[in-house]
């Protein structure tokens, strides 16, 4: 932040969050941006506008947060949560090359983010290589073995390359 935020823009963030984890995804954009008003450019609190922003689901919403996202990220490369969002409204929005990007840059920080890999195996199905994809669902799997998604995918890729058995499994 530009300035050392306080305790009641720390608590505020919390609630903030707290109101994403019960959906309530316009309080917790009113809640985020309040915060942004005092201290700008609050790289944590920016990424969780953006989120907020995007779950939101107005019209605007997914273009805007990825351009929040994509000033943070200007200033620090290395937020993963940026990095991560950012990587979903560009493969939500069908950027396939800029996405692969941003997990891939989660997926080599961070080895044990089943996400990225699974959004990286997502990625490459949509490029038609469906090798890499198996390469990054069965990390995926490895790592974060509840991700059900992973296994219909990997079966998914298993049918594209013909293998009928393999892709029972």
């Amino acid at each position: 932040a530009k300035g050392r935020a306080d305790t009641d823009a720390v608590a505020a963030n919390s609630r903030g969050v707290a109101l994403m984890g019960q959906y309530q995804y316009q309080a917790a954009y009113d809640e985020f941006a309040k915060i942004i008003e005092q201290y700008p450019g609050w790289p944590a609190v920016e990424t969780n506008l953006a989120i907020a922003q995007m779950n939101r689901q107005s019209p605007e919403d997914e273009q805007a947060a990825l351009e929040r996202l994509n000033r943070v990220l200007l200033d620090d490369p290395n937020l993963l949560r940026a990095q991560y969002t950012a990587g979903l409204l560009a493969w939500y929005v069908g950027d396939v090359d800029t996405a692969r990007d941003h997990f891939n840059y989660v997926a080599e920080a961070d080895p044990a983010d089943g996400f990225a890999a699974y959004y990286l195996g997502q990625c490459a199905m949509d490029a038609g290589n469906y090798q890499e994809a198996l390469k990054w669902f069965s990390r995926a799997a490895k790592v974060e073995p509840y991700l059900r998604s992973t296994y219909y995918a990997k079966s998914q890729a298993y049918q594209r390359l013909r293998q009928p058995e393999e892709a029972k499994e």
